[in-house]
């Protein structure tokens, strides 16, 4: 069997899914930062391609037949992988991986490039395999001046220097404010190999208020004094798009509800977009470390800059039974300890 790459081993308010954004680079020109994600550097282009040799790829998103899609950075210019099922849309072609210079349309299936041809740098044809990557070693067709000419192609995985195994975060606005200061631990990655984040602070002196489902105030039963958080990356929120419907896009989100590890869309298992904020920015393999989120506020959705410090002098994160630790005092309440509210809402966006 051919070797493929491989992805590298890591009920709040309502918003409206379906309209699309881009997924930023993980280094891209409005200055998103994405901590240590995997990348692979290609290598065996012709000399009328030199420019594509070194080129790193970084795994960005996902298409709709579920292929992920690389990116890369050569002399100012996007460079993008993908796999297309009919590379001009015109029912007749072979399934391949492409080379090209322009952004795969993610929700659809054939002509991902929208030009009605199969215009690009290289090809590979081949079924797209489970692990939905293209082979690391393989011969390629690559355009080489005058003529297609039969080329291994090569990705090789950068050194991957880690997760940061616990992140503070900062920039939350005024109505979750909580959050700033939390400290959020790796617990591991999700089906898509992204890493996924838990806070935990305890509130058994005062337990927060919060609004079910059926907009009715409660107070959480015994056993659920301890308040958790999560941050993961989610291919589709909702699930898969009903007929007709637009899918929704890939995000980071911040939510209360625990990932099931075993998904890639939907991890939350509720079929809904509900969470206290997301960001379409950066890539599924790393969350990014600044970025902008759109946060729901106390009472409406504000786009805020939200940071994770790994930075020893700013706070020093471990696990220490069910409390997390910032410069080693444990944040028994940080509602209380803030001074801020002193129960959380979790308001359904109408």
């Amino acid at each position: 069997a051919m070797a493929t790459l491989a992805l590298a081993t890591g009920a709040c308010a309502r918003e409206d899914t379906t309209t699309p954004r881009p997924i930023a680079a993980s280094r891209s020109a409005s200055g998103t930062q994405v901590a240590e994600a995997p990348r692979f550097v290609m290598s065996g282009v012709c000399d009328f391609k030199a420019s594509l040799n070194g080129a790193v790829f970084e795994v960005v998103g996902f298409t709709a037949s579920g292929a992920a899609y690389l990116r890369a950075e050569v002399e100012n210019t996007a460079q993008y992988i993908y796999h297309d099922l009919d590379c001009n849309g015109g029912g007749g072609g072979k399934a391949r991986w492409i080379i090209g210079n322009h952004a795969p349309n993610t929700s659809k299936l054939m002509d991902l490039d929208d030009d009605g041809k199969c215009n690009y740098h290289a090809r590979l044809d081949i079924a797209l395999a489970d692990s939905k990557l293209p082979p690391v070693r393989a011969t390629w067709g690559v355009f080489c001046g005058s003529a297609w000419e039969p080329m291994v192609l090569n990705f090789a995985l950068q050194e991957e220097r880690g997760a940061n195994s616990s992140l503070m975060l900062k920039g939350a606005c005024e109505g979750s404010s909580f959050f700033n200061g939390l400290i959020f631990a790796l617990q591991g990655k999700t089906a898509s190999g992204s890493p996924y984040y838990k806070a935990m602070v305890n509130n058994e002196d005062q337990p927060p208020l919060l609004l079910s489902g059926d907009r009715h105030w409660s107070v959480p039963s015994k056993g659920q004094e301890k308040q958790s958080f999560y941050i993961y990356h989610d291919t589709a929120c909702s699930g898969s798009a009903a007929p007709g419907e637009e899918a929704p896009v890939p995000r980071w989100i911040l939510d209360e509800s625990e990932p099931d590890a075993h998904r890639v869309k939907d991890l939350d298992a509720d079929q809904k977009c509900e969470y206290y904020a997301r960001t379409f920015e950066g890539g599924f393999s790393a969350l990014p470390v600044s970025a902008s989120w759109r946060m729901f506020c106390g009472t409406e959705w504000k786009d805020v800059m939200l940071s994770f410090s790994a930075d020893s002098h700013d706070a020093v994160g471990v696990q220490q039974g069910d409390f997390a630790v910032v410069a080693g005092a444990p944040l028994t309440s940080p509602l209380r300890a803030l001074g801020l509210l002193s129960f959380l809402v979790l308001v359904l966006a109408f």
